[in-house]
């Protein structure tokens, strides 16, 4: 055996219970992921699916062919303005939103638009 000097019962101990408190958060763990699991899969059964989660595998549509997806054709007069379609920009086109303004740039902006309530030094 080791020889671990006069302290030999406190490292002993120290090691002990380092080993059953490693060991409990273990088994918290492993019960606590059981638990999700368990009510991520009731969750799935409702129809509630995750964003993260591949689609559910649906069955196969038939292929539509043009003429049964486009609108009947109308014919253009000059007294009814042709719709105009359009697209949503892909995401890398859209324009972000605008910065905020820092406090400090909002009291200089409400300085310059009110008034002076301040006397004029004579």
């Amino acid at each position: 055996m080791l020889d671990l000097g006069p302290h030999a019962s406190f490292i002993v101990a120290a090691y002990g219970v380092t080993a059953i408190a490693v060991a409990a958060l273990v088994l918290i763990i492993l019960g606590d992921d059981r638990a999700q699991r368990r009510k991520l899969a009731e969750l799935e059964r409702q129809g509630i699916r995750r964003r993260s989660a591949t689609p559910p595998k649906t069955t196969t549509m038939p292929k539509t062919t043009p003429a049964m997806t486009a609108p009947p054709a109308a014919k253009a007069t000059a007294k009814t303005p042709t719709a105009k379609t359009t697209t949503a920009k892909p995401a890398a086109k859209r324009k972000t939103p605008a910065k905020r303004k820092t406090a400090a740039k909002r009291k200089t902006a409400a300085k310059a638009k009110t008034p002076s309530t301040r006397k004029p030094r004579s």
